[in-house]
């Protein structure tokens, strides 16, 4: 960010929806089974991210706009605003409708509301809680 002058926009998202993102991606049937493989590399590369957003947040050069997923759909329009006037551009109320998605798990053509939180109905609270505690030391991405 140092190297170049141009505005960042970061975004990140609770890790309990990372974990439940990957699970689901794995196709592993059993979460109890895959978590414990899954979370030491998890933790390791999260980490090195986390310490570069710490960085991020530190800096007042280069202040990227850090933009939570959870944030973005439940303010979708009130935060896509900030990030547009961050890097220097007019935000208009089409953006808002996704008119080809390039991916095949994008499964809506709007933002949802729903897409952050499902790890909620498909994870007991037993299990948030041990992401909770495994991924504690990412606090600022919690979304609570």
């Amino acid at each position: 960010m140092e190297k170049v002058n141009v505005p960042f926009v970061v975004s990140y998202k609770d890790p309990r929806a990372i974990v439940y993102s990957d699970f689901v991606r794995s196709k592993a049937a059993s979460f109890d089974e895959w978590f414990p493989k899954y979370a030491p590399e998890k933790l390791n590369y999260m980490h090195i991210l986390y310490r570069q957003y710490k960085s991020a947040v530190q800096q007042s050069k280069t202040q990227p706009c850090f933009i939570a997923l959870e944030e973005l759909c439940l303010n979708a329009r009130q935060s896509c605003e900030r990030i547009f006037n961050h890097v220097g551009y007019d935000f208009k109320l089409e953006y808002l409708v996704l008119k080809n998605l390039r991916y095949a798990h994008n499964r809506s053509t709007s933002i949802s509301a729903s897409i952050p939180f499902e790890y909620k109905k498909a994870f007991e609270s037993q299990v948030q809680m041990r992401i909770r505690e495994q991924f504690a030391a990412f606090a600022d991405w919690f979304y609570d």
